[in-house]
């Protein structure tokens, strides 16, 4: 097979180098612009709706990003006193800008998740720590009553050839970090991971649509697992 060359081999891998790396710039640009254009437009659309409430003095807020937004916490646990803090798209750099929208309402409890989409950005996984720990000396110092319940971040189920670009790697190294910062701060620590996980590591199927976000079944799974923390009694915070 004569066209099968040396020349044309070297012409047809630069051919897949060449478009490899338009595929991959092109979804970095498309993160990018729908971060900006998107995410960001709505994030304040939400950070001013919340502002614009009136204050829930001793509320139970859920706070975090499209995963926490999707619960519909206060009917789950039928009490009209939880107020979801979510908001699609967020990070931990997000969380930490809006925190006085949140400490204003001084929770008497807070369930905390964030993280995923800072690993879909490409955010290290010690820049992503580091915003967590301020968030929660933030809310420690901002209102020292509130008990502070630190969820890991779940698992995702997404194939190498997902337009999302979250991954479990990521995942597991944040949520170790989570964890060490917990017993740092001495709080509690929730990890959903381990049973949102299937034998691979993976969101279960069952659980999601996108392999990402969670379907009802998701959310009762979740409310089962931090039910007796939401009704307990408080106890206090504190920094070691």
């Amino acid at each position: 097979m004569d066209w099968l060359s040396a020349p044309t081999w070297t012409w047809l891998l630069a051919v897949i180098i060449y478009t490899a790396t338009i595929v991959l710039l092109g979804k970095k640009l498309i993160v990018k612009l729908f971060r900006e254009k998107i995410i960001d437009v709505r994030h304040q659309q939400r950070v001013s709706m919340f502002k614009s409430v009136p204050n829930r003095d001793g509320a139970i807020v859920f706070l975090g990003d499209s995963i926490t937004e999707g619960g519909s916490w206060n009917e789950l646990f039928d009490d009209a006193d939880i107020l979801n803090r979510g908001i699609g798209g967020d990070t931990t750099r997000g969380v930490l800008n809006r925190l006085d929208e949140v400490i204003r309402h001084q929770p008497s409890k807070l369930f905390l998740m964030i993280g995923t989409n800072d690993i879909g950005f490409g955010i290290d996984t010690e820049t992503i720590a580091k915003n967590y720990e301020a968030i929660l000396h933030a809310i420690i110092k901002g209102s020292p009553k509130t008990e502070i319940f630190v969820q890991s971040v779940l698992p995702v189920n997404l194939s190498s050839t997902s337009f999302l670009p979250h991954n479990n790697a990521g995942v597991l190294k944040l949520n170790q970090r989570i964890n060490e910062i917990c017993e740092k701060l001495n709080l509690r620590h929730i990890d959903l991971h381990l049973h949102f996980s299937d034998t691979n590591g993976n969101l279960k199927a069952e659980l999601t649509n996108d392999g990402l976000h969670l379907l009802g079944s998701g959310y009762l799974l979740w409310k089962g697992l931090i039910e007796e923390h939401l009704k307990s009694q408080k106890s206090p915070n504190s920094i070691e």
